[in-house]
């Protein structure tokens, strides 16, 4: 085997293995480079809302009343608010063309169909959205 194609072997390998590692483009991005890359919409994604405030706050209740975990009426609260979180981002269960196909009660996600390229990075543009991750690839590795 000559040199050139040994080093274009190894090209091909270094670029194969980018682009099927779940890491995000570079370190801002919110999504893995291969959702990025891939872009075969609709995409089913898994959304993660920024909760902070809100898992800030349930702490704070905790503490207030001496408990290592939350009771009722703490996650009532959380429940509530991360619902409130939710419907912001998406009034109605929808953004757009972008649809709601599951909310999480106790977590800050969202499973949304996302149809299209310009609703990706109007969803990923969003503060309130923390990560997004291809919802098959997640769940269903190859």
């Amino acid at each position: 085997m000559s040199k050139l194609m040994a080093q274009v072997l190894v090209l091909a390998a270094l670029l194969v293995s980018t682009l099927t590692t779940a890491q995000p483009v570079d370190p801002k991005s919110k999504v893995p480079a291969d959702v990025l890359l891939r872009r075969d919409f609709p995409l089913d994604l898994h959304v993660t809302l920024e909760d902070s405030d809100i898992s800030a706050r349930a702490s704070q209740a905790r503490q207030a009343k001496g408990l290592g975990i939350d009771d009722a009426e703490i996650t009532a609260k959380r429940e509530a608010e991360l619902s409130a979180l939710s419907q912001s981002v998406f009034p109605g269960g929808r953004r757009g063309s972008i649809v709601v196909l599951r909310e999480g009660r106790q977590v800050p996600t969202v499973v949304v169909r996302v149809p299209n390229a310009a609703a990706l990075d109007e969803l990923l543009a969003d503060p309130r959205v923390k990560s997004a991750d291809d919802l098959h690839r997640k769940y269903y590795p190859q």
